[in-house]
């Protein structure tokens, strides 16, 4: 029998097929991520904290299994009137399964759901998730008279010592949302009881909601879903809009190529387009004049962050980006090279040595090149935490050029598909360099290895294995922006 639980009605929300998938087909669901697994830790260490703000709470039910083995237990918790809060409480209701992170007690009678989310803000996908348990509640006859969201305050700043978890965590009250969305999520649920329950899956074309609420990524089907799509399909062309989608779909176009010379597009897609249909790269005729403005020497750079849910060091925040890691290619006018590199090594706040060591190398002269704002907001994170030196990394900021913007203003491959990312023109400009063989290949991953190559539980043998990965990963970011800014300034040169 089918069995359904809040991860399900939200994943309804966004796709019935993926809903169905997660039920009937589990053996679609790729395996996780060492992201997957770190993010998963990283809640379960969130809500850990949060239920240390009510220390009289008991558990209805231990481990993590979807089943409701404690809903018998739930039960008499409930009808023990000196249980003041239930921990897990468990229920079940035909094919609904719940537990509910925090049950408290109302001194006035009646239960109030507390949801922990890992977050910093309130989302929609929250309120489904919360709004769900209220609903199988009340249907099991429980007296809910509040619902509350509780979330990282991003306000919150450590102080170094012990945390203060009531400045850590602030609760929403959700009620009164969850009233006004009843009538149409309550349909949502007869869908889904309903679908879920025939053993045809549901039809639904994959399209932009593809992408994952809250997440730069898509859903764990997208892959099989898409297997079958073209290799230019339009779901890559430039930032189309749910609207441009269904006009080009109606027209029966799944192939960027396919679409008519006349269809209305922004410039940036007219691009994409024109250059798949002929099969060429796009080279502005702007381009030599985006990279005239550079001066030598060039320092190409890169940093890697961490950004813990539960901070860490003296002053920062949830979530905060600590950088730890950069690396800086330096790149003369007679064509030589330096490459210089920082990689802080301890479970210490890494922000003064990172800065002190970057700006004895980027000294002050030439152009600062760097991929996307990323860097940019690093800087200006760094002269706010460290007020004595906001003079010298404004310079650096004063130096800086995207040639994230000069490619995506100024250049187009069709083998982007779509994307400006480093990961997608290296390897289209620049062959001969690759990620493919790393140990490391994205920035996510470099920040849960960086955490736990500063682990002192992690063996010395594997702490120095990840610091060799991390240096690595690192070079080759900022090595290959200087190989696809002399690809650039050869195209330029050839298109004047």
């Amino acid at each position: 029998m089918a069995v359904l639980n809040k991860s399900n009605f939200k994943a309804w929300m966004q796709c019935p097929l993926r809903a169905w998938y997660q039920v009937h087909r589990k053996d679609l669901i790729p395996a996780p991520t060492p992201v997957d697994v770190y993010r998963w830790n990283t809640g379960q260490e969130v809500g850990r904290l949060a239920r240390l703000l009510f220390p009289e709470g008991e558990f209805a039910v231990s481990g993590h299994s979807e089943s409701c083995q404690g809903a018998v237990k739930t039960r008499e918790l409930m009808d023990d009137q000196l249980v003041k809060t239930i921990f897990e409480a468990s229920f079940e209701l035909d094919l609904f399964r719940l537990r509910v992170d925090v049950l408290k007690r109302e001194p006035e009678g009646g239960w109030h759901v507390i949801e922990v989310k890992d977050s910093t803000s309130v989302k929609d996908e929250h309120l489904w998730d919360v709004w769900y348990q209220v609903h199988i509640l009340q249907r099991l006859g429980v007296d809910v008279i509040d619902a509350s969201l509780a979330v990282l305050n991003k306000e919150y700043a450590y102080d170094g010592g012990e945390l203060d978890l009531q400045g850590l965590f602030k609760q929403e009250r959700v009620r009164e949302k969850l009233a006004d969305l009843d009538s149409s999520l309550s349909q949502r649920i007869k869908e889904l009881e309903s679908a879920i329950t025939n053993d045809q899956a549901p039809m639904v074309a994959p399209s932009k909601h593809c992408k994952l609420k809250g997440a730069d990524k898509e859903c764990e089907f997208f892959g099989h879903c898409t297997h079958d799509k073209p290799r230019f399909w339009i779901y890559y062309l430039h930032r189309i809009s749910a609207k441009k989608w269904q006009e080009i779909t109606q027209l029966g176009i799944e192939d960027i190529s396919e679409i008519p010379d006349n269809f209305k597009l922004t410039d940036r897609q007219e691009v994409v387009r024109s250059s798949t249909v002929s099969g060429k790269p796009f080279v502005s005729t702007k381009l030599a004049d985006a990279l005239g403005g550079l001066t030598y020497p060039y320092h190409f750079l890169d940093f890697e962050t961490a950004n813990p849910a539960i901070p860490r060091y003296l002053g920062t925040r949830p979530y905060q980006q600590i950088p730890f890691q950069w690396s800086c290619h330096v790149l003369y006018d007679d064509g030589s090279t330096e490459h210089h590199e920082f990689l802080h090594n301890s479970d210490t706040d890494p922000r003064q040595s990172f800065a002190d060591s970057l700006l004895s190398v980027l000294g002050e002269q030439g152009s600062i090149v760097h991929y996307h704002h990323f860097e940019k907001q690093i800087l200006k994170a760094l002269a706010e935490a460290l007020p004595q030196l906001e003079p010298r990394i404004n310079t650096i900021i004063d130096r800086l050029h995207d040639l994230r913007k000069t490619v995506s203003d100024c250049y187009y491959h069709p083998d982007f598909c779509g994307s400006y990312s480093i990961k997608n023109v290296l390897p289209v400009l620049c062959p001969d360099l690759s990620y493919e063989n790393l140990n490391i290949q994205e920035g996510s991953m470099a920040a849960i290895q960086y955490m736990r190559m500063i682990d002192l539980e992690t063996p010395s043998q594997e702490r120095e294995a990840i610091r060799k990965a991390l240096l690595e990963y690192c070079e080759l970011d900022t090595l290959g922006m200087v190989e696809i800014l002399k690809k650039l300034r050869g195209l330029a040169l050839e298109n004047r």
